[in-house]
């Protein structure tokens, strides 16, 4: 499950990053009304804070495999 966690989060901040690097490749400013340097901070934040979520979710995954290896080194040898 740990695995899965982090790839699937990965993914995600992939997604949530390519987005970015693509967004910055358009013309924004003229859309947004903004300064040419506004819209590339506007974007920065919104990647930010959709990263939030991916973050979270790599970290919990990262908690889970750390509870299993626990878990696991405390069980008595199997004879």
């Amino acid at each position: 499950m740990a695995v899965f966690l982090k790839i699937v989060s990965g993914a995600y901040l992939i997604l949530v990053w390519l987005s970015f690097f693509i967004g910055l490749q358009a013309p924004l400013s003229r859309e947004l009304q903004m300064a040419p340097g506004g819209a590339t901070i506007l974007l920065f934040l919104i990647a930010v804070l959709l990263s939030i979520p991916g973050v979270a979710l790599f970290a919990f995954g990262q908690l889970v495999g750390d509870v299993r290896a626990i878990r696991n080194s405390c069980r008595p040898p199997q004879q």
